[in-house]
């Protein structure tokens, strides 16, 4: 129980900040970070903040989030079994242009040197041994069996395509209010996922504004260490959501609209399995 006492997580903190500022083109900042104990093993970071230093985005901020915990339940872990819980409280993410160039392109600093020419003759991939693939087809198994999320929640969540390139800032895509619930991720597991949203668009045309809710239950199988198959089965709700399109196709937020949707995939082949829209008049 004096753990989170004996390790200061803050104490780590210039150094953190020295690996990001030698990695990448951006500060990154943080108010706390500390272990938690009491509700299973975790870390809990606050205030977490990631700002461009580069000269075209200076002071852009890429990415925020008030609060950011991941935590593990002790029990099973005793037994060699990894079960987690992620929440991500308030984050917001910006992709921001300015002509041709966006932040996500100006975020690597450029590595020192030029790269070495490809060699002329590059010699062919090893086949792996059947010890080499009993060994790999081992570790997916105890994946398999020993790791899952059990949660992942992201609550209020933002999202900004933002265009700098006439000097002041216009936003071109904005979603707000994100809600993510994610279940059960895991191979071999029935991964439940439901979003929600407020999305709007407002660009050549195109007017769409309003909430949207979608419901996916997803499974991935494995055979060995390849894929055997992964099913999807889902519902976007669209019924509250306005959309006018050069006033051509106009959706009012009082119209029912949404798609039902199934569908798996191998190694070779994708099937869509079902696909139904249900809508009422539309002008």
């Amino acid at each position: 129980l004096v753990i989170p006492f004996v390790v200061d997580f803050n104490q780590f903190k210039p150094h953190v900040k020295a690996v990001v500022q030698g990695s990448v083109n951006a500060d990154l900042e943080f108010s706390s970070a500390r272990l938690t104990i009491l509700t299973g093993l975790g870390v809990q970071l606050k205030d977490v903040k990631i700002t461009h230093t580069d000269p075209t985005f200076q002071g852009v901020d890429l990415f925020k989030v008030k609060d950011l915990n991941f935590r593990v339940d002790l029990g099973p872990l005793l037994s060699q079994r990894l079960e987690g819980y992620i929440a991500i409280d308030s984050p917001e993410i910006v992709i921001a242009t300015k002509g041709t160039k966006n932040n996500l392109a100006c975020l690597p600093k450029p590595t020192a040197g030029a790269a070495p020419p490809p060699a002329e003759d590059t010699p062919a991939a090893t086949p792996q041994t059947p010890e080499e693939k009993a060994a790999q087809e081992e570790m997916i198994e105890q994946f398999k069996r020993n790791v899952v999320i059990r949660s992942l929640k992201i609550d209020n969540a933002a999202f900004t395509m933002r265009d700098y390139t006439s000097g002041e800032p216009k936003d071109k895509v904005k979603v707000e209010e994100l809600n993510i619930a994610i279940e059960n991720i895991g191979l071999e597991e029935d991964i439940k996922t439901l979003i929600s949203t407020r999305f709007q668009l407002n660009e050549a045309g195109l007017k769409v504004d309003g909430p949207l809710e979608t419901q996916i239950t997803a499974q991935i199988n494995t055979q060995g260490s390849n894929l055997k198959r992964a099913s999807i089965d889902g519902k976007v709700n669209l019924d509250k959501l306005a959309i006018n399109v050069q006033d051509a196709f106009v959706k009012s937020g009082k119209i029912p609209l949404n798609v039902a949707f199934a569908g798996n995939a191998g190694l070779n082949d994708v099937k869509l399995t079902k696909l139904d829209f249900n809508f009422h008049t539309i002008n």
